[in-house]
């Protein structure tokens, strides 16, 4: 029953996002804060589940897309400059809270926020998480 229930509202979430035409991202980051408030999110059910699980995944990826513009722009002066400028090369500890910390930094922040994504609660939170030391490039 709890897998039928978290693939109902995965689904919900896809339909959103594919309503509104092309996207960069799939799935339940699309949803507006409001409606992810409405589904009663804890750490202990379903619906909290599947955004962390989201979350995580959306998380790390960001951080792999670190590696790879680090790895492909490094030896490329004036692209990596910019990148290197803006930051794109650190990566930050997803492991520095725990899993209802996580959850909780992002229901506060939807109940702050209720017209915005999951998306940009997950990507709050990364902004928050600590960088990992050795992943900062000096500058040149």
């Amino acid at each position: 029953m709890k897998w039928a229930i978290a693939i109902a509202l995965l689904g919900m979430s896809c339909t959103v996002s594919l309503a509104d035409g092309p996207s960069t991202m799939m799935g339940v980051g699309n949803t507006a804060c409001a409606e992810i408030l409405r589904w009663g999110p804890t750490d202990q059910n379903d619906s909290g589940d599947m955004i962390l699980s989201w979350a995580d995944g959306y998380l790390s990826g960001i951080n792999m897309a670190h590696v790879w513009w680090e790895q492909v722009l490094l030896g490329k002066n004036k692209q990596a400059e910019l990148v290197e400028e803006a930051g794109a090369y650190t990566r930050h500890d997803l492991s520095a809270t725990s899993v209802s910390e996580q959850l909780a930094f992002i229901l506060k922040y939807c109940d702050q926020n209720p017209l915005k994504p999951l998306s940009e609660a997950a990507r709050t939170l990364y902004r928050e998480l600590p960088i990992i030391p050795d992943t900062i490039v000096p500058a040149h």
